[in-house]
């Protein structure tokens, strides 16, 4: 400052022979002076920077208190939100109405919280199949000293979370509540000595509505907190991720830039966390998946007598029964389709050794799996097994008769249900291919007669491969080893899918990591759904710690001093706009004579035209 007020009087100090020259030499008066001021704005400029960056003494995070008086509310709302029948399988309109239902709860939360921008978008134009996909952003503590509509947003430190709001089918036995809870009382689980909350139950507690509420409670924990650093939140959830996020690439692929740009930090807040909630976990990878369901037919109309036809006419069951175990060898566990391993991630043994070291052992493992007995690969640990290798699962088989009793029937179709998992490198609409060929192959091979027909229901995703030194896992380690008590987290390869991680990779340029609160034994996709309350506050705690870490970071002009460059640089750009405008509205009164002289011209060169040649203007 003292520098350019120093300016205007250089031509005083020459007529005084202060200063001879530009800029002065330093063995004058004038030099010594202009070099002073030249240093003293260096430095006004550095602590200009610096006051304005550091304004306020902010605090690390929300307080664990917020959080604890409002457990209460954010546990109620979560039974409402469970409540919801959001089953994305259904394809039915009252199945739409669920998802819809839930999507509408979540919204109505983002409205709560005053979320700056709420966009949903019908997916079904995409697929027939999808249901639907929501992007909410907001500012927390947005910058007060500058006029709100002139702050640009793209400066301030920004973090995606991402959620689903559907929910896998609610068959089976349900003996610990129903499957979708419509009172609080109902979903929630008491103690009956304490009288505190210990779980939710229903279908969707863990996977993912739990998690899903826990973020919506941390962003209103640490928007509650005053004196807590501006972060820019980006909420990205869908309601097709039990189905394999039909149509979402394809949104994506349109969007992602426009929504999901200039993010520094990206987290999942669907998929699991360690050993019973006891420690955290930085996944680096994800399996993909494709589906594929064979029907088998022998070509009768109806079902058969047992007795009148069995052993004449082919039997579906049968038939089927032996494409099935055409899949895998029974000795070793491999799978037999030709080419199915070709394409799939060579890890080194120094992280094959990392994914053993931190994976439970084979006795945590099953009791995890309630008791299930281990099968799999020869030679290949469990941890491989579950987390970078490809498996095909028979998920549903049925055909004939299934009801009590006995029924002697010969059927005259059967038909079986596959999800295959994809490791790291493997491409989905290849294996597909491969999966579909080798049915055919097999079919003429060990089903002669058999009418045998595949089809897939759309559920098809890449795996997902991250990074161990990634912005949001440095992020995830420093939270995660602070919630737990300076326990740090174990390094895991996930066997399940989210569609999205890779997507998030490919079209919004960030490295995503995963930070969720769900355990195995929560038993998600199964009958008797839970989340503990125990599991709500480590994630509401650590989602309001990923909000301040990445409140933090040093982005590129964040001070409040080039804030206010960018605001008036906005007021030039709008005048200049409105000169324009101003100029255009003088030309067109000229350019409206000009045109008309020209029409003129023509009409009188078109008649001397006439004249000479005796012709019709209207013929020329």
């Amino acid at each position: 400052s003292l520098f350019c007020f120093y300016i205007p009087f250089l031509p005083f100090f020459a007529r005084m022979k202060l200063v001879s020259s530009f800029p002065p030499s330093p063995h004058t008066f004038g030099g010594v002076l202009f070099n002073v001021g030249f240093l003293l704005f260096l430095l006004s400029f550095s602590s200009l920077r610096s006051s304005f960056a550091t304004q306020i003494q902010f605090v690390n995070y929300a307080s664990d208190t917020n959080l604890e008086k409002s457990l209460e509310k954010n546990v109620r709302e979560l039974c409402h939100f469970i409540g919801a029948e959001s089953v994305s399988a259904f394809s039915t309109s009252d199945g739409r109405k669920g998802v819809e239902e839930a999507r509408r709860i979540v919204e109505e939360k983002l409205k709560e919280l005053k979320f700056d921008s709420i966009k949903t978008f019908d997916l079904s134009k995409f697929h027939p199949k999808a249901h639907s996909v929501m992007v909410g952003e907001k500012v927390i503590n947005k910058p007060s000293m500058l006029n709100v509509d002139f702050v640009d947003e793209t400066l301030i430190p920004t973090v995606l979370f991402y959620n689903h709001y559907d929910t896998q089918p609610a068959d089976g036995l349900w003996t610990e509540s129903e499957a979708f809870p419509k009172s609080f009382e109902e979903c929630a689980s008491v103690d009956s000595d304490t009288g505190n909350v210990t779980k939710v139950k229903g279908r969707g507690a863990s996977d993912n509505k739990g998690n899903l509420w826990a973020v919506l409670s941390a962003i209103e924990a640490y928007m509650a907190k005053k004196g807590n650093k501006p972060v820019r939140v980006v909420v990205l959830m869908e309601g097709q991720e039990e189905i394999g996020s039909p149509g979402l690439d394809v949104w994506m692929k349109k969007y992602a830039k426009q929504y999901l740009g200039n993010v520094d930090a990206a987290f999942s807040a669907d998929g699991s966390t360690g050993d019973w909630n006891k420690n955290g976990v930085l996944t680096l990878g994800l399996r993909g998946g494709v589906d594929l369901e064979i029907t088998v037919q022998n070509g009768a109309e109806v079902d058969l007598h047992s007795g009148s036809f069995g052993g004449a006419i082919l039997n579906p069951i049968h038939a089927l029964s032996a494409l099935m175990a055409s899949f895998h060898d029974p000795k070793t566990g491999k799978i037999l389709v030709e080419g199915y391993y070709e394409d799939i991630y060579d890890f080194s043994k120094e992280e094959i050794d990392r994914m053993k070291r931190d994976f439970p052992s084979n006795k945590e493992f099953r009791k995890t799996a309630s008791g299930g007995a281990l099968f799999g690969e020869t030679n290949v640990s469990v941890a491989e097994q579950v987390g970078v290798r490809p498996t095909i699962e028979f998920v549903g088989v049925y055909g004939g008769y299934v009801g009590d009793g006995i029924k002697t029937v010969l059927p005259n179709y059967a038909s079986a249900k596959i999800v295959s998992r994809l490791a790291p490198g493997q491409n989905p609409q290849k294996s597909l291919r491969l999966l579909k060929k080798h049915v055919k192959k097999t079919a003429l091979r060990i089903s002669q007669g058999a009418y045998v027909s595949t089809v897939d229901s759309g559920f098809s995703n890449e795996p997902f491969l991250g990074q161990i030194d990634s912005v949001s896992n440095r992020v995830a380690k420093k939270v995660l080893t602070e919630v737990y008590d300076g326990i740090e987290p174990k390094v895991v390869y996930e066997g399940g899918s989210i569609p999205v991680m890779r997507m998030i990779q490919k079209y919004a340029s960030i490295e995503p990591g995963l930070m969720a609160f769900s355990t195995k034994d929560n038993m998600y996709h199964a009958p008797n759904e839970y989340y503990s309350i125990d599991q709500f506050k480590t994630a509401t705690r650590s989602y309001v710690r990923v909000l301040a870490e990445v409140s933090e970071f040093e982005k590129k002009g964040r001070s409040e001093l080039e804030l206010e460059v960018r605001r008036k640089a906005r007021y030039v750009k709008e005048a200049l706009r409105g000169g324009l405008n101003e100029a255009k509205k003088g030309l067109d009164p000229a350019l409206d004579v000009a045109k008309e002289s020209l029409k003129r011209g023509y009409d009188t060169f078109v008649d001397g035209i006439r004249h000479v040649t005796g012709k019709q203007k209207k013929e020329l």
